[in-house]
């Protein structure tokens, strides 16, 4: 749990450095859910463009009979002309006027419909503009919503784990690791060294913490009591000095409580060198122990002794 409720506080100092607006997220996640509209146009318009060349086909086609028959209405009319003509210089023309006008009917009918099959295929046209225009239109909303859909992208990508958060935990571990190497340099003497390794998977990434001495890389749960208390007082110590520093203040105060039982004499002692060695850097140090070696290790100590009335607090300086 300890561990948990620090990645939450770096979460949260990470997403007030960077202003993160929760409402303004919302409201960019709303307008990529309402470019949907966009999408259907989208499809719509490709229906339109399925259609279009066999729409212009047919108008095409329309167009050459149309072509056609009007070269045979002329044709019809300068026979008729002829006929007329000829029909003059008979002594009797009426059974020939009266097949001419049953042709001229004839091709008046046909050239009626020709005419309507050419109304219709100008409204096609006309159509056929209008979805052109609502292809352009769409294609507006769509580069839009691409536009959109990227910035959506990059925000998703920035706010997720592994945007800023990844970014501002690589840019930590090196100062972390460079104080907690710093501060276990002078706990052991300059033996024992650590290294903090990130691995990037496919479902999740990794921290590892890699410890060698002067036999080289080994586990942790390898490494004694002592060395393993030397190690986690090194690194808890470089992480709130680097949580305190990115909230703008300092340490004033380190309490080490109880971890001089694990220590040999040689580790008391480098424990006891280090922390005068930091003394400078802190206002007070306070240190909890019961092994009474240590009473003369430090200037000033608090010494507790139970009683029947209660616990009575002896000063010595």
């Amino acid at each position: 749990m300890p561990r948990i409720a620090k990645a939450l506080a770096e979460c949260e100092a990470a997403l007030a450095q960077i202003a993160y607006d929760p409402a303004a997220h919302a409201h960019l996640r709303q307008a990529c859910a309402d470019s949907a509209a966009a999408l259907l146009a989208e499809q719509n318009l490709a229906i339109a463009e399925r259609q279009y060349p066999t729409l212009h086909q047919q108008w095409q086609q329309a167009q050459a009979q149309h072509q056609s028959l009007s070269q045979q209405q002329r044709q019809s009319e300068e026979e008729w002309q002829q006929r007329a003509a000829a029909l003059a210089q008979c002594p009797d023309p009426t059974p020939a006027l009266a097949q001419l006008e049953i042709q001229q009917a004839h091709h008046r009918q046909h050239l009626d419909r020709c005419l309507a099959r050419l109304g219709q295929l100008r409204q096609a046209a006309q159509h056929q503009a209008q979805l052109a225009q609502q292809q352009q239109d769409v294609g507006q909303a769509l580069q839009q919503a691409k536009h959109q859909e990227y910035l959506h992208r990059e925000l998703d990508r920035a706010f997720g784990k592994n945007g800023l958060q990844a970014l501002a935990v690589e840019t930590v571990l090196p100062q972390l690791e460079a104080e907690a190497n710093r501060l276990l340099g002078q706990l052991s003497d300059r033996l024992l060294h650590l290294r903090f390794v990130t691995q990037k998977g496919k479902r999740e990434d990794t921290l590892d913490i890699e410890i060698a001495d002067d036999r080289g890389t080994r586990p942790y749960e390898t490494y004694s009591g002592g060395e393993a208390f030397r190690i986690n007082f090194a690194v808890r110590l470089a992480l709130a000095r680097l949580l305190a520093q990115r909230k703008g203040g300092q340490l004033q105060t380190l309490i080490v409580d109880e971890g001089f039982g694990s220590q040999d004499a040689e580790g008391c002692d480098r424990l006891v060198a280090a922390l005068n060695a930091i003394a400078d850097e802190f206002a007070c140090i306070l240190v909890v122990t019961h092994l009474p070696r240590l009473r003369d290790a430090f200037p000033t100590v608090l010494e507790v002794h139970k009683t029947a009335e209660g616990s009575q607090v002896t000063l010595h300086a």
